[in-house]
């Protein structure tokens, strides 16, 4: 018998290989092992500067911001990750740096 959470991992590959992607992104290889319980960190994704200062205000301040691709593998090079971030204004200005990257 397949689970419920089985046929939900398939469907996040599924979806993968249809997008021709060679590999997850990283939110997505995170709900991937969500479904089969390991434990990830609170976090969503965010399409602009506005949103990610309204999902950050909901997670709670610290917060890093990560440039977010299925091609995209070294954020750090790219300037992609924002660490240690405790206010809105923060969020928001760096999250305007960081979106674009996400495209690549």
């Amino acid at each position: 018998m397949t689970s419920v959470k089985n046929l939900e991992a398939t469907e996040i590959i599924n979806k993968a290989v249809a997008r021709g992607q060679m590999a997850l992104s990283e939110y997505d290889a995170k709900r991937f092992l969500l479904r089969f319980g390991i434990p990830i960190s609170r976090e969503t994704v965010a399409h602009s500067a506005n949103s990610a200062a309204v999902e950050a205000k909901k997670i709670g301040f610290p917060v890093v911001l990560k440039a977010c691709g299925a091609n995209l593998f070294h954020k750090t090079e790219l300037g992609g990750i924002a660490l240690n971030l405790s206010a809105l204004p923060k969020v928001h200005g760096k999250a305007g740096l960081i979106n674009p990257l996400s495209s690549k």
